[in-house]
Formats: C-alpha cells, sequence, structure tokens
C-alpha cells in the first residue's frame, strides 16, 4: 500500500506498507535524501513508557546488529522517535515461503534451501540468540533458491507468547517448556516436510518418500530425527542437521537452472489417507514411547487453542538471551486464561469420521498413537431457495456415518480479535464489539457499493488474492465486507419483510451471528450472474478459481453449501473468510472452521 502522504521517522522517509502483524507494521523506507531501501519496524508505541525500555532496546538490537550472514537481514538502526520505537533492518528482497506454493520446489532444491537455513541459524546459536518464531512467513525465498530468515528473535524480545497449536511449535514447547536451540531445528524441520510433501506433517508421522512421489528414502530418518517429539532425540545442533542433510542438496542433471523458481500451482492436493511407516525404524525405548504418547495426547486432548494472530500482550524487555547460554528462557507475563478450545494445527489423516470428537484419557493416548482417531464433517441437509436465482440448493452428503448424537455447542474463543473466532448459531459476536483495524478496499478491489472494508491484518492476504484473480484473467468484484449491527438488523429486517421471519432466518445469521462483524470476511460476485449474491456462485468463473485458489492466500469459504446443518442457515458460496495459515488445511478436509476446531475438543 502506497502512503498518500508524506511520513517521517526521524532520518527515515516511509514509502509503502510492506506488511503487519502482532509485532508490528514494517515499510519500506530511506534515508531522507538517499535512494537506498530498508525495511523499517513500528513497533509498539506502549513499549516506550518503560523507563528501561531504550536500554534494553539497545542490548537486543546491538546484539542482532554484530550479526553476519547472508541470510540474516541483521539490524541496521534503532531508536525512539517522539515516543515511537523502531527497528531498521535490511530489506529482503526474497518472497516469503507462505506466497508460494510448497511443491513449488523440487526436493533436492528444497534441501538446498533448508540447509543454508540451518546454517544461518546455527550462526544465531553460536551467538546465544535463539530465533523462537521460524515459520514461512519468516523464511523468504531468494533468487538464488537460498532462504533469507527475519525477525531473528524479535517475538521473544517482546515477550509475545507463542501459541500452542501452531504447527512449527516443538512439543515440548506447546506442553509450556522454554523455547531452546532444539526447538528452532524443529521448526525448521515442519518447514522443510511442507517443502518436500507439500503438507504439514500429522500424527501418525508418514516419511516424507510415503508422500510425494521423488522424494529419496534417504531422506526419510533426517526428516523424522528432526520432527522427533523428544529434544534430545533431535540432532544435538543446527550445524549436525545441516551436515546430515548437505548429501541429499545436490541437484539433479538441468534442474539447478529451474529448481530454484517458485510457481503458483493452486493449492488442491489431494488428502492422503497415510499410515504407520516406510521400512522399520528402530523401536524406541519404552520410556521414550510412553512419554511420547502423554505428550501427543496433552496435545490432542487439552492444549490451548492456536494459531492465534491477535496481538500478544507486550511483556518485559529484559528477556533476550546473554552471550553465555543457548535457551531463551520466557519472559514472566501474567498468568493466561485457561484454555477452552484445543486445537492441532495439522489434523491426522483419518478413516472415519465423526464430528465433535472427544479424545480423552487413555483413549487419546491410544488413538494417537494407532492413528485411528477420526475426523469429519456433519452430513448436509437440503437448504431453502436461493437468494436470486430461485433454485433450490441441496448438498450432496458429506459423512456416510452421521453422528447420532447432538452436535454440542463449541466453546467461546478468547475474543472476536481472533482469526479463528467461531461464530455460530450458539456463539454470536458481542455487538459492542467492533475490529479496531478497518480499513476501506474500495482502491483495491471493485466493490457494488461504497466504504467496504476489512480489517488491516487481512489486507496484504487480500490484495495477494485480487492479484491472483487479475493474473487469471478475472476481475475480481466484492459486494460487502464489515457488517456493524445496525447494517446487520437493516439487511435482516428487508428479508423478513420478502420471506417472512422463519424465511429469513433460513437465508442468513441473525443480527448479532454474523461472521461479517468480524472484520474479516468479504462477499464475492460474478458479472456473470449480475454482480448478485446467487447460490451458483461455484459454477461462476469467480467462483471456480477462489475455491482452488483462496486458501493459498489464507481465504476460506467459511459458509459452503452442504454444511447447513453446521451453519444453521443455507449455505453462501460466495462468502470467504480470512483464517491464515491454516485456511488450506481446513479447505482440504471440506470442514468448516467449527468443525475443525471442535475435532480436538
Amino acid at each position: 500500500m502506497l502512503i498518500a502522504r508524506s511520513i517521517q521517522v526521524g532520518r527515515y522517509q516511509l514509502h509503502h506498507l510492506i506488511g503487519a502483524g502482532r509485532h508490528g507494521s514494517v515499510y519500506r523506507a530511506s534515508l531522507i535524501g538517499d535512494t537506498a531501501e530498508v525495511a523499517l519496524r513500528l513497533l509498539d508505541g506502549r513499549l516506550a513508557a518503560d523507563p528501561q525500555f531504550r536500554a534494553r532496546l539497545d542490548t537486543f538490537a546491538g546484539s542482532l546488529a554484530a550479526l553476519d550472514h547472508p541470510a540474516l537481514d541483521s539490524v541496521v538502526d534503532w531508536g525512539v522517535e517522539d515516543g515511537q520505537p523502531f527497528l531498521v533492518t535490511r530489506l529482503e528482497r526474497g518472497t516469503p515461503l507462505d506466497r508460494i506454493d510448497f511443491l513449488a520446489l523440487e526436493p533436492a532444491a528444497a534441501v538446498r534451501a533448508i540447509v543454508g537455513a540451518f546454517e544461518a541459524v546455527a550462526h544465531l546459536h553460536r551467538r546465544g540468540i535463539v530465533h523462537g518464531d521460524l515459520r514461512p512467513a519468516n523464511l523468504a525465498l531468494r533468487e538464488d533458491g537460498t532462504l533469507g530468515i527475519m525477525d531473528a528473535a524479535l517475538a521473544r524480545w517482546l515477550g509475545a507468547a507463542p501459541s500452542p497449536a501452531c504447527p512449527y511449535l516443538s512439543p515440548e514447547c506447546a506442553a509450556g517448556a522454554p523455547i531452546t536451540a532444539a526447538a528452532d531445528c524443529y521448526a525448521l524441520g515442519v518447514v522443510l516436510y511442507q517443502l518436500v510433501t507439500g503438507v504439514l506433517p500429522a500424527a501418525p508421522l508418514a516419511p516424507p518418500s510415503a508422500v510425494r512421489a521423488g522424494v529419496p528414502a534417504a531422506l526419510d530418518p533426517v526428516v523424522l530425527r528432526l520432527l522427533h517429539p523428544l529434544p534430545e532425540a533431535r540432532f544435538p545442533s543446527a550445524e549436525a542437521a545441516a551436515d546430515a542433510l548437505r548429501p541429499f542438496a545436490a541437484a539433479s542433471p538441468g534442474a539447478a537452472a529451474q529448481d530454484a523458481q517458485p510457481r503458483r500451482a493452486p493449492l488442491a492436493l489431494p488428502l492422503r489417507q497415510l499410515r504407520g511407516w516406510v521400512g522399520k525404524p528402530p523401536r524406541p525405548p519404552l520410556a521414550a514411547t510412553l512419554l511420547t504418547a502423554l505428550v501427543i495426547g496433552m496435545l490432542a486432548a487439552a492444549t490451548a487453542v492456536g494459531a492465534r494472530s491477535a496481538p500478544g500482550r507486550p511483556g518485559p524487555l529484559d528477556t533476550f538471551l546473554p552471550a553465555a547460554t543457548v535457551a531463551l528462557e520466557p519472559p514472566a507475563t501474567a498468568t493466561p486464561p485457561t484454555p477452552t478450545l484445543p486445537v492441532v494445527a495439522a489434523l491426522p489423516p483419518p478413516v472415519v469420521i465423526t464430528p465433535f470428537t472427544s479424545l480423552g484419557g487413555a483413549a487419546a493416548v491410544s488413538r494417537a498413537l494407532t492413528g485411528s482417531a477420526a475426523i469429519t464433517g456433519s452430513g448436509a441437509v437440503s437448504g431453502a431457495g436461493a437468494v436470486t436465482g430461485g433454485t433450490a440448493l441441496t448438498g450432496a452428503a458429506q459423512s456416510s456415518r452421521p453422528s447420532a448424537t447432538p452436535t454440542p455447542p463449541p466453546p467461546a474463543y478468547s475474543s472476536p480479535d481472533s482469526l479463528l473466532y467461531v461464530v455460530s448459531p450458539r456463539q454470536g459476536v458481542p455487538e459492542s464489539y467492533v475490529p479496531a483495524d478497518l480499513v476501506p478496499i474500495d482502491g483495491l478491489v471493485r466493490t457494488t457499493k461504497a466504504n467496504v472494508r476489512l480489517r488491516r491484518i487481512a489486507l496484504d492476504a487480500f490484495r495477494r488474492l485480487v492479484e491472483g484473480m487479475r493474473a487469471a484473467g478475472l476481475e475480481p468484484v466484492v459486494a460487502e465486507g464489515y457488517l456493524s449491527p445496525a447494517e446487520q438488523r437493516d439487511s435482516f429486517a428487508k428479508l423478513v419483510a420478502q420471506h417472512g421471519q422463519s424465511g429469513a432466518e433460513r437465508l442468513r445469521p441473525k443480527p448479532g451471528f454474523d461472521e461479517h462483524q468480524l472484520g474479516t470476511v468479504v462477499d464475492f460476485v460474478s458479472p456473470s450472474q449480475g454482480l448478485q449474491l446467487d447460490d451458483r456462485f461455484n459454477d461462476s468463473p469467480e467462483g471456480r478459481w477462489l475455491l482452488a485458489n483462496a486458501p493459498k492466500y489464507g481465504f476460506l469459504q467459511s459458509a459452503p453449501p452442504g454444511k447447513e446443518a453446521v451453519l444453521g442457515v443455507k449455505g453462501r458460496p460466495w462468502q470467504y473468510r480470512y483464517v491464515g495459515e491454516l485456511a488450506y488445511d481446513i479447505a482440504s478436509r471440506n470442514l468448516t472452521l467449527e468443525e475443525y476446531l471442535a475435532a480436538r475438543r
């Protein structure tokens, strides 16, 4: 997003917004009078109220400024201007991994890229720094096929607690242990598994060669060791992991010139029912097996809500790791609220599927070890007439064995600010809730009304989705975005006047129970359907493209046809909601967000 007016921070001129997240907003910037660009991150201004903040900032930034590795975007400047703290780093020119197809690289190229990342992380560890937040959004694929690493130690220094269900968080850290060098190696192991297979690792853990043809079987034990649930069973250091992977980084003949170029293929991989191990790895000791089972059972049955994107509360700023050790102690924070909805980011590929499966006690351990725990959505039912076009909506059955037990109401999420807050017939949005970061999208995309708004946290992903549609020869049109409680009541009243109270309740959620109030939902319409909200939207060119591609931008069709039993109203195929990294995993399982989260209750 270009900045319409001149904005300066100290000696720097801001040019345009690169991205925004829980650690602040990042801008392309340059020194006034200079053309060389840097990345300037504006940190939360409340941090500067701490009288010790500047000294801590100097310690943290000074340590990162001393880094000397081509894969690390080291700090080049920092300070506080008019109460606004900021960090300046080298500008990363690569493409973040969360913006490309995870099968974009050949296995050898993926291994070469990860080897370089392990070498860079080893450089951090030798200086007593744990990154603590290694995930695709912080790893950028460069034109030469190497990976750039961003935001080293930033999350830990700011005191932002990681989500226990983040798929890149090691099992011991998800259970509350401090983040260490072993956790960094585990996170890179998950990224490597994704790059060579296209999917997140799941329980039971399938060797990469069993998931994707062309992956050498000899690579399996290296990857599986990186992902071992016990930190002491992984490689002793990042250097050791890099040494073990290096033999697999040799490119095949003729591939070197093209395997570093990411391709934008649709994320439409089939689900694989992966079971057991290929070959027979050494049997672990009984104590290790029992501990592994206990960890998996705890994560499945009692680990706290995952993948939160709402800004974390700033913690004490004296937690930057001293040079004498590698382990980074977690900052002292207030006691978090008791979690109510455990979720594992990548659910195991199931065979039998029952909604709202409950895993507990010995059953949880047994199912985690055998892989027999199962998850699927509810059966579909016939809906009411279409909003436009007058056709009846009938969904195909989603489960051959629907549950006979009434669906229990899902527990409440902590805040509507969360990207994963569940809105259902049993849980609405507080009338007082208004997203604090709403921005207009009228200038980014054609809209059928004025002042269509979306939360800033979803803006960058939405912009890239729009660019993707245009690259495919389509011109996206949006009919609706954020809806205030008053707007919901007005729209619902019009439907009541046309269809009666019961008819209106079948067509759309009642006021206060509409995802549009979250500010992360957009309604798309097609010129081929007269720019109307049409039940046949999935059959339009725009609808087909969104079904195949929206998840790779973090957007989920949140009210799909055929899910009326879960939604409580008829499906709305035009409605897409930003949920972030989990969108593909949810969509590929044909689940709604509510089903996906409830599956691990």
